[in-house]
């Protein structure tokens, strides 16, 4: 058992280097038995490997029927598309046979066999018909023989080149396709075949589906051999008729991989009553027969160019009637699309759009990454005291959850930062001094710098309690009145009698003058306050610009624009 299986292993593994096929089971797209209409695209490949395990035979002469093997096949078909709708194919197959004779002579004869059959090449035309509903094609072949005399295995070689030809048509129901194949082929000194055959694949879903066919290859002419039909061992019956049904399914986990699983079940003496069929298609397109117009996509994954991360996206096609698409939480998409170039735009919330342009290959799948970079707007400036010029360490904020506080430089007062591009209300402060406050829009690509400064806070001075009013002046005592007496003409004039009540209240110590900086910074504060629509506040503040600095011609202006303001708001 161990040499069966060492055996088969090695016929799979070297099935690629050996020659031709046994005509009615050789590659192509299609089914097993049945080859497509349709030529595929670009290049491609398909391996076959089928087993069946023979009982109640005869090992070559050997006396009884108790004997039995293990049958092996494999085959291979490479094919090439250099122009659409024309294929070149050539194919090739492997056969093994291991026996088990139950018993045994003095003959020490290897009851083991493995060789290669003979080469075929093939070209293919196809023509579809109907706009895509049916194809018809025509494919003539050449199979060239190997060494019969040192292998004699006259399934797999028949020691003469052999000509034939297939017609095949395909019918496209949507997810039906229909194959219908009919042909001739000469067999060495055996009789020629008619090699015929109808199937259908249902396709589930894009990389799921299964086919019936029932083939088969009518011998023409007489009867060449002598045996009688009963001695001819089952699968053996060369030079007979074979027919078959074949179930199976297919199945592309990946796009470069197709797996077929199939089972061919005899329905004539010198058709194997069951043969066991596994395939591969490099790539899955290779074996399937696609309807209608083939063709391509991109595929790949959107995300962040600065960290890798992947992130969700959309891509449109514009100058296209082709719907957008938007790829999964992952970044992962794909897109289906005719063959041609594309331009392409790629979005991303928070994100600059890419444009690129693309070229979609018939049948291929690009491999195509997407890289997004953020949305960004500079923010830069200084802060310093409005007096001294000082730089200060001031905190700038942006009052949104989309961008951090920052802090000035202390030495240098300086700031900058990167934030979102968007609509801001800045606010600009540090203990002891007046806040700044600004709204600003930030713009993608581009920086915008300030120049801050700050004003301390001006703490009013201490005024003199005034005296409490309505008190009164004590009068002087009533005396009796004196002798008049003669005035000197030099004598001093006594100090007038002040009158009840009349006594003078003293003057209240005046407020400190403003310096012109704090008058400048004061009338500063009331015109962003008239920006800002805070007219009432703005009205109180150029009042007082007036009453430190009456002359002050742009203070008066502002006053009277801020007066108007406040009767229209009214």
């Amino acid at each position: 058992m161990k040499r069966q299986f060492t055996l088969l292993g090695l016929l799979l593994l070297g099935a690629s280097l050996a020659g031709a096929a046994r005509y009615p089971l050789f590659g192509g797209p299609g089914l097993i038995h049945l080859q497509s209409a349709k030529t595929g695209i670009g290049y491609g490949g398909r391996s076959l490997a089928a087993m069946t395990s023979y009982s109640g035979q005869n090992y070559y002469g050997l006396s009884g029927y108790q004997d039995s093997f293990l049958d092996a096949w494999s085959f291979t078909t490479l094919y090439y598309v250099p122009v659409k709708n024309l294929s070149l194919m050539a194919a090739g197959v492997g056969h093994a046979e291991q026996w088990t004779v139950a018993v045994q002579d003095s003959t020490a004869t290897d009851k083991s066999l493995g060789c290669p059959g003979d080469a075929l090449v093939a070209v293919k035309y196809c023509l579809p018909l109907l706009e895509g509903k049916m194809d018809l094609g025509f494919m003539p072949t050449l199979s060239i023989p190997m060494n019969k005399e040192q292998y004699q295995d006259g399934p797999s070689q028949t020691g003469k080149f052999d000509i034939g030809a297939k017609v095949l048509t395909d019918i496209n129901l949507n997810q039906t396709t229909v194959f219908i194949n009919a042909g001739y082929l000469s067999r060495g000194e055996e009789r020629p075949q008619l090699p015929f055959g109808a199937g259908a694949e249902y396709s589930f879903r894009e990389n799921l589906s299964a086919f019936l066919e029932a083939s088969g290859e009518y011998r023409l002419g007489a009867q060449k051999d002598s045996t009688p039909d009963d001695l001819v061992l089952r699968g053996r019956g060369a030079d007979r008729t074979e027919l078959r049904v074949t179930p199976g399914l297919r199945y592309s986990p990946l796009p470069f991989l197709g797996l077929n699983l199939a089972c061919d079940i005899g329905l004539t003496r010198a058709a194997a009553p069951w043969q066991l069929i596994l395939g591969f298609d490099f790539p899955a397109a290779a074996g399937k027969a696609i309807s209608g117009p083939v063709g391509g996509a991109v595929a790949g994954l959107i995300k962040d160019r600065e960290t890798g991360v992947p992130m969700k996206g959309m891509i449109t096609f514009p100058g296209s009637d082709l719907p957008g698409l938007v790829s999964n939480e992952a970044g992962d998409y794909q897109a289906n699309l005719p063959p041609g170039e594309y331009k392409v735009h790629i979005y991303a919330n928070g994100y600059r759009w890419l444009e690129r342009k693309i070229n979609v290959k018939e049948g291929k799948v690009e491999k195509w990454d997407l890289t997004l970079k953020r949305k960004t707007a500079g923010f830069k400036g200084k802060v310093v005291d409005r007096t001294s010029g000082q730089p200060l360490p001031a905190t700038v904020s942006f009052n949104s959850s989309r961008a951090s506080d920052i802090n000035a430089d202390p030495v240098t007062g300086q700031f900058g930062t990167v934030v979102p591009p968007g609509k801001y209300k800045i606010s600009i402060g540090l203990t002891g001094y007046r806040s700044f406050e600004e709204e600003l829009t930030l713009k993608d690509k581009a920086e915008t710098e300030r120049q801050i400064t700050l004003e301390k806070e001006i703490v009013a001075a201490a005024l003199p309690p005034a005296p409490a009013s309505g008190k009164k002046t004590k009068a002087p005592s009533a005396q009796p009145s004196a002798p008049a007496m003669e005035k000197p003409k030099n004598a001093a004039k006594p100090a007038p009698t002040p009158k009840p009540g009349s006594a003078k209240v003293p003057a209240a110590a005046k407020p400190a003058k403003m310096s012109a900086e704090e008058v400048a910074g004061l009338y500063k504060k009331g015109v962003q306050q008239f920006m800002n629509e805070e007219y009432a506040s703005a009205e109180k503040t150029f009042k007082q610009v007036l009453s430190a600095d009456p002359g002050h011609a742009k203070a008066k202006e502002y006053l009277s624009k801020t007066k108007d303001r406040l009767k229209k708001s009214k």
